[in-house]
């Protein structure tokens, strides 16, 4: 059982937990110590800070929203979720990224080509925000011909509504690259230098000649000249092997510019569904999709008969030209249920994968695009009749696009048990001598047994009653529960992290995640999941 999502809505009011607009910096190097500082509505003052996550610590209180904080030398790379909590309520959580190459701050006035702040020292990941209209950050750097200059900008995956553009010029203003959008929702690019000479990145808000910014338009950069991870091929592996992967990006092995490294990775035998690979010394990683079915790659098939697959079985594929479709058959029994799932931009392919389903005679019997919660497909299927049957997988666009960054993961499996629980709402709030009633939806797929649904880590004087869910033997569906937390009167003021977890008799099989939010022009964005939530109980 290695999926968990749960719904959780809150149905007796509450108050909202105050919104963090941003931090900044939103990241810092291991071994650091920075100031931080919130920027948002009614924040808590003073404030304690709460760090979801090891390696991270706040060095005092927080007041009006600023504060201190150490990162220890061996703090995982990675993102930490912060909190801010007061007597009276706390914080939705926000997103932090703790790095390993060296950092600095980008400084006013750099607008201007001749303003330029020099870069003396790569690789570094500066840290930056674009608070005016228009706000140009520009930034010198220079190269020997050959070099290969790698910029990865962080802003929307860290919360910021910052729609980040980079672009590459020389000294004499003329456009040599440009980048915004990559797999991430924010640039990454490699520049190979034609001469040597300086030259300017400029950092800018898309949108800032024609609508308002401010300060909440921050963001992190990193210039670096050493190796740097895009993908990996193929994107994903079974758990508990070795797997031979081969790296792309740029400055990998010791060569300049785009290249590749083949390294062998060991996969945990309880690596999670999304698994962060990195090889050689990039700082950088990249997700790989794992799973219990054995592996293949794709073989180009024009006529037919379509690739053959057993099962279980995951193929490793591209859509690697414009229009490419790739059909797979398949055998099956009358009545067994299977399930076809599709890995593609939840891997940062640029791939959007239809999946449609034929009978042995080319009958269409189903077609499947985004599936409930994800940005690919994935299907339960019941097969109809003995026989044999095609998958055929192709990209949304058609004949529009393709190529070696369209890849995908695809597996057929009998379906494994499977509960997820999520939550909306990960900072609660509950005040002495009162309930909150919390709806849970529990997502089931032919999980078996009977589960109850515990409450782990809840603060002194604060109670649940264990709530059981009925079986899904069969069918993959939700089912609703309520849960009622009960604050004693005299229950004292404080806070703590706890989970709601989903056990089959004293076994836990799933716990809460709650999905970061973060707005930006185009709406509300989920910035990545908190796995524990946090209950205030506030002072009277």
């Amino acid at each position: 059982m290695r999926r968990f999502l749960a719904l959780l809505l809150l149905s007796l009011a509450t108050a909202a937990p105050a919104d963090v607009s941003r931090v900044f910096p939103n990241g810092a190097r291991q071994g650091a110590s920075v100031t931080l500082e919130f920027g948002g509505e009614a924040l808590p003052d003073p404030a304690v800070l709460v760090v979801e996550g090891e390696g991270m610590r706040a060095l005092g209180p927080f007041v009006k929203g600023v504060g201190k904080v150490e990162i220890a030398p061996d703090a995982a790379p990675g993102v930490r979720q912060l909190r801010l909590v007061g007597p009276k309520g706390a914080t939705s959580p926000r997103p932090f990224s703790i790095g390993t190459l060296p950092e600095a701050a980008e400084k006013e006035p750099n607008n201007a080509r001749e303003q330029a702040q020099p870069v003396e020292q790569l690789p570094i990941t500066l840290n930056g925000s674009l608070p005016n209209r228009p706000d140009i950050d520009t930034f010198r750097v220079s190269l020997k011909q050959g070099e290969c200059l790698v910029v990865a900008g962080e802003a929307r995956v860290l919360g910021a509504p910052t729609n980040l553009v980079v672009r590459i010029r020389d000294l004499a203003g003329t456009e040599l690259r440009v980048q915004m959008d990559h797999r991430t929702r924010d640039p990454l690019l490699g520049f190979t230098a034609p001469a040597d000479g300086d030259y300017l990145v400029e950092l800018q808000e898309v949108m800032n000649n024609y609508s308002e910014v401010n300060a909440d338009y921050v963001y992190r950069v990193t210039l670096t000249k050493g190796p740097w991870l895009d993908t990996v091929s193929p994107p994903g592996a079974r758990r508990g092997s070795t797997a031979r992967l081969t790296f792309s990006g740029w400055n990998l092995g010791g060569q300049s510019g785009p290249s590749q490294l083949a390294t062998d990775v060991a996969v945990p035998s309880d690596a999670p569904d999304r698994y962060p690979v990195t090889a050689g010394v990039a700082p950088n990683s990249v997700l790989l999709a794992t799973g219990s079915a054995p592996d293949a790659l794709e073989a180009e098939t024009e006529g037919d008969p379509p690739q053959l697959l057993s099962l279980p079985q995951a193929v490793h594929g591209t859509f690697g030209r414009r229009g490419d479709r790739d059909r797979f058959r398949f055998s099956t029994e009358a009545g067994e249920t299977l399930l076809l799932n599709v890995d593609a931009r939840e891997l940062g392919s640029f791939a959007d994968p239809v999946l449609t389903l034929l009978d042995g005679t080319g009958k269409f019997l189903q077609l499947v695009d985004d599936a409930e919660g994800s940005s690919d497909p994935r299907l339960y299927w019941k097969a109809p009749a003995a026989g044999v049957y095609t998958a055929v997988l192709r990209d949304v666009a058609g004949t529009a696009r393709g190529g070696p960054e369209f890849f995908y993961r695809f597996s057929i499996s009998r379906p494994e048990p499977e509960v997820r629980l999520t939550t909306p709402a990960p900072t609660l709030e509950l005040k002495p001598g009162a309930k909150l009633e919390i709806a849970v939806s529990v997502y089931q797929a032919y999980q078996p047994s009977a589960l109850t649904l515990h409450m782990e880590g809840l603060p002194a004087g604060v109670t649940a009653t264990a709530v059981p869910v009925a079986a899904s033997p069969a069918r993959a569906g939700t089912t609703q529960a309520k849960v009622i937390l009960t604050a004693a009167p005299d229950a004292a003021p404080g806070h703590a992290s706890f989970r709601i977890v989903a056990r089959v008799g004293d076994a836990p099989v799933a716990a809460t995640a709650s999905w970061v939010l973060s707005k930006d022009r185009s709406g509300t964005l989920a910035t990545g999941k908190t796995e524990r939530l946090l209950l205030v109980v506030p002072t009277p």
